[in-house]
């Protein structure tokens, strides 16, 4: 149909229009829906082909109405279907107007910082960001110890329920922990060389507790097998493992063997010279190299001795605190607060020998009294006591008060502290007192109700009341500090070392010195080594150079031992060192100091680096009494990586310059370059314990015994088990094979029905059918089918009985059947037949092999098998090669990559040039005792006076070569080695 309104004749056949049914959402079309060509017409504040969707910044159709998303946490103006707004993550609510779980402080919402072990979660108070604390922490992100103790450590009962948290005792229910012969795979079910089943025996007499179906036999008639194994990625990386074989020898001789590892791709590793890592894919065998056992220490030591007397800890030390004034609280006196006029003098423990005498207050008794005095008195006078002690300060002024302890109360308490003030007054406070029963005393400051440091107004003379009502503690000191002078620094302990338990002390005998990475890109200049002091010349530490501060030790019952460093003691006159790498060093560094500071507060140190353009920063050189030393980053300008201009052609130079009236140990800097700086450099290794573990544990194939091993081996394989499991691993016991869902806690392996062998109890044991109620095979000496029972007549049997092999068999299997003899017909005797023995056969002389198909020991080129000509002192047992006759020497010289063994003639090429011998003696890096045995090496001279050197060889040789081993061509400086026979091998 046409349409005619308005169109003139000669322009019809351009205006044709089809009519077609509208197809509009009539809830958004106009009052017409369509226009004639079918086109729908959208009213206001609608869209789409068909009128039926909101335009961008509206929703709810057929309404329409406008988003209202302007809320700071929009992500994008639009709205849902519903009205919903997108909401950046950190907002939430219909107009992300409200900070999600995990984000605070609207309309910004930054995220919750809450320390992960401080905290009970990550979610935080949505307006102010305060984390819900554990017990013991403080702060808005619940980072700080409230005792002051180095965080997390913040309680002897915090740090064990991390510990347990982390490595627990006892894996969950339905849960267990493998061991470490976890990768395990049963030689009975690999192949042959010629890719046939591993013929096995299942005797329990022959080898007892075999783990699967049995086990591989290894005779000449199986003298090789081989398993498939698969290696998955852990980590996403690949891991290094030990082989363990575990065997019988029912002979009681000596058994020799080797060991190969071949991957999909063919490389192969043989031997054990080098460990070398299995890429995830198909091996041939598992091979299991050393792995290393790492230690994350973070125990405070204790003086009480712990049941593993090897477990390591850390011991801390405190800032010297005894240039300032303080009293001893042994030298108090104790009273009730309702008989202050009955006073005795405080009674004082000392919870080890080595401890200092203590004033031990406890309030739930009237120390000093005895039992007579204490009849009549009333409970709240037994429960308020008082230590009243007498401060002395060199000039009157403001102070602060700290209190240095000892308490085995696992728990928080609170002392309330009186102090008289210069008008006759009194201002009362209080100190917080933690559990503290560490190898160092704990210190806390006096406190008022808010919490704020209480500053006081202190005479020559000044009287303090400590009163207590349930508190239990052993007082040591308390100390006077000048307002101006006090720093938190004094009450946070920092690391001197790793150590043990079972000891009050801060004697470094018993460290563990600490390790620390240097990246190998990075440039190391060691202070008295590469450092200029400016004036005069460099001044290393004494002995006797910390006097000052061991004075002022916080007990002073005992010397402190520190080991010698290596480092360089920058103090007046001598406060500024600078160095100057041989080279130029273009790119951007970030510049490491590694130093020791037992002495001060936190203080900076001037740095300038003059690297092409002038930076002037500081490194921060906080209070680190740690053996090992301690490690700061050098800041300037706001950043830590410096760039050092490419364009100079001078070398960089970087000078320190310590502060007036403080000291500070430099040992050594590090230039990083910035692509290998980590934050880890500035922290200690974690202890790497692998060579104690390798040498305490090692026996038996590394087998740990649940029951009977040590502690420490026990707690080191389930802590190697569970971080390489990432936890503890579900039993999934097949319930048809098991009697229940719980498997034992160590191994895995769960309950099973009579005659089902597996872990998990999925298969019948061998000579058994009809899982999951296995029966015995009712044939005899042989198997029968496992699912039927049917008997099975192996390969090659003589029928019906299927019991003995066939002519020119041998080596009757009861389900693998006899192997072929497979003589050679060039090696056996005249007449004697193809048939074999299960050892010999019938072979000629000087032919050997249990198919009379090589040469004898001794002989070689089969099957004439003519004699080796080859000294039988200094050959191996094979004597020679049995193709080409060359003699087999002995030793035990392998390449260093490809581990294979080193010719002679290989040998002699090396020792040429030979200028020392070297040999290794470790695979790890720590060791308490070393030796090497069974090692000799002979020289001779033609004037020697001593005995016969018969070990070395004395060499005749052709004209054109000289030296002792005929390994110098004359004239051409030629290096060879010429053998008995004449040819010469280049």
């Amino acid at each position: 149909m046409y349409g005619s309104t308005g169109v003139s004749p000669e322009r019809l056949e351009e205006t044709v229009f089809v009519h077609t049914e509208c197809i509009c959402d009539y809830r958004g079309t106009a009052h017409a829906v369509c226009d004639a060509a079918g086109r729908c017409l959208c009213r206001q504040g609608v869209e789409g082909e068909r009128c039926d969707r909101c335009p961008p910044g509206r929703h709810s159709f057929p309404d329409c109405r406008a988003c209202a998303c302007d809320g700071a946490g929009v992500a994008d103006g639009a709205c849902g279907a519903s009205g919903e707004c997108d909401c950046f993550p950190s907002h939430t609510g219909p107009e992300c107007d409200r900070c999600a779980p995990g984000y605070y402080g609207p309309p910004d919402c930054a995220v919750c910082q809450c320390s992960p072990d401080g905290s009970h979660g990550s979610i935080c108070n949505p307006l102010s960001g305060q984390c819900l604390c554990l017990p013991g922490v403080v702060g808005q992100q619940c980072d700080r110890c409230a005792s002051g103790l180095r965080f997390p450590q913040c309680s002897v009962r915090a740090t064990r329920q991390e510990l347990r948290s982390l490595i627990p005792d006892r894996p969950a229910p339905s849960h267990y922990f493998p061991s470490l012969h976890q990768l395990k795979f049963e030689v009975e079910d690999g192949t042959t060389p010629n890719a046939r089943p591993v013929r096995f025996g299942y005797d329990p007499q022959e080898f007892p507790d075999f783990s699967w179906r049995g086990y591989a036999v290894m005779s000449p008639a199986q003298s090789e097998v081989r398993v498939t194994v698969h290696v998955d990625r852990k980590d996403g990386r690949p891991h290094s493992f030990r082989v363990v074989l575990r065997f019988t020898n029912p002979s009681g001789a000596g058994v020799t063997g080797s060991i190969e590892a071949t991957d999909n791709r063919g490389n192969a590793g043989e031997g054990f010279a080098e460990p070398f890592e299995l890429t995830p894919g198909t091996w041939v065998i598992h091979i299991r190299a050393e792995g290393v056992l790492l230690e994350e220490i973070t125990q405070p030591c204790t003086y009480v001795p712990t049941a593993n007397k090897d477990s390591n800890c850390l011991l801390y030390a405190h800032l010297a605190m005894g240039g300032f004034s303080s009293v001893l609280g042994s030298q108090g006196t104790l009273s009730s607060r309702r008989r202050r006029r009955k006073r005795r003098q405080a009674r004082v423990r000392r919870p080890t020998p080595d401890h200092p005498e203590m004033a031990a207050l406890d309030g739930r008794q009237v120390e000093g009294l005895d039992g007579e005095q204490r009849i009549g008195l009333s409970g709240p006078e037994l429960l308020n006591s008082q230590l009243q002690l007498s401060l002395r300060v060199p000039r009157p002024g403001a102070y602060a008060l700290v209190l240095e302890y000892a308490s085995e109360v696992d728990a928080v308490q609170n002392v309330n502290v009186v102090i008289g003030d210069q008008s006759g007054g009194q201002i009362p406070a209080r100190a917080n007192i933690y559990s503290c029963a560490f190898s160092f005393l704990c210190r806390s400051v006096a406190v008022d109700s808010g919490n704020a440091v209480t500053v006081v107004q202190l005479a020559h003379r000044t009287d303090i009341l400590l009163q207590t009502s349930t508190t239990e503690l052993l007082l040591y000191k308390v100390y006077a500090v000048p307002a101006e002078e006090f720093s938190f620094d004094y009450l946070e302990p920092k690391v001197l070392c790793v150590s043990t338990h079972g000891r009050f002390t801060e004697d470094s005998r018993h460290c563990v010195l600490s390790q620390w990475d240097e990246p190998a890109s990075a440039w190391v200049l060691h202070a008295a080594r590469d450092g200029r002091l400016s004036p005069g010349p460099a001044v290393p530490p004494k002995q006797g150079e910390g006097e000052d501060w061991r004075r002022r030790r916080q007990s002073g019952a005992f010397p402190v031992r520190r080991p010698q460093s290596d480092g360089v003691l920058l103090k007046s006159p001598q406060t500024e060192i600078s160095f100057t790498p041989e080279v130029p060093l273009p790119g951007s560094y970030v510049v490491v100091v590694h130093y020791q500071q037992p002495e001060h507060t936190s203080f900076p140190v001037e740095v300038r680096v003059d690297a092409g353009r002038e930076w002037k920063g500081s490194v921060n050189a906080s209070f680190c009494p740690a053996v090992s030393g301690c490690r700061e980053v050098v800041i300037a300008d706001g950043r830590v990586a410096l760039d050092f201009d490419p364009s100079s052609w001078q070398p960089p130079s970087i000078s320190f310059l310590v502060p007036p009236k403080k000291t500070l140990i430099l040992d050594y800097i590090l230039l990083v370059p910035e692509s290998s700086y980590t934050p880890d450099l500035l922290k200690e290794k974690p202890l790497d314990k692998s060579a104690h573990f390798v040498e305490q544990c090692r026996g038996e194939g590394f087998y740990i015994d649940p029951r009977s091993a040590p502690q420490s081996c026990r707690d080191s394989a389930r802590s190697l088990v569970a971080a390489y499991n990432d936890g503890a691993l579900p039993c999934h016991c097949d319930p048809s094979g098991s009697t229940g869902t719980t498997c034992q806690p160590v191994g895995g392996r769960c309950p099973c029905r009579p005659h089902v062998i597996g872990r998990q109890c999925t298969k019948c044991a061998t000579g058994y059918f009809g899982f999951p109620h296995c029966r015995p095979c009712e044939c005899g000496r042989r198997l029968c089918d496992e699912v039927t029972g049917r008997c099975l007549c192996p390969p090659q049997t003589v029928k019906p009985a299927c019991d003995a092999c066939q002519g020119q068999t041998f080596s009757y299997h009861p389900s693998l059947g006899c192997e072929g003899c497979g003589c050679s017909p060039k090696g056996v005797e005249v007449n004697a037949g193809l048939d074999c023995d299960l050892v010999t056969g019938h072979c000629k002389p000087r032919v050997g092999g249990r198919r009379c198909d090589r040469c004898a020991a001794g002989y070689y080129r089969f099957p004439d098998c003519v004699p080796c000509s080859c000294n039988r002192g200094g050959v191996t047992a094979d004597i020679c090669h049995p193709d080409t006759g060359r003699c087999l020497c002995k030793g035990n010289w392998r390449h260093a990559v490809t581990n294979r063994p080193v010719s002679r003639e290989e040998l002699m090429l090396v020792l040429a040039g030979l200028v020392g011998l070297r040999i290794r003696a470790l695979y790890f890096t720590q060791s308490q005792r070393l030796s090497l045995g069974e090692v000799g090496l002979e020289g001779v001279t033609s004037t020697g006076t001593g005995g016969p050197g018969n070990t070395v060889e004395d060499c005749s040789c052709p004209p054109q070569y000289t030296g002792d081993s005929c390994e110098v061509g004359k004239g051409r400086g030629l290096f060879a080695y010429v053998r008995g026979s004449g040819s010469v091998f280049v």
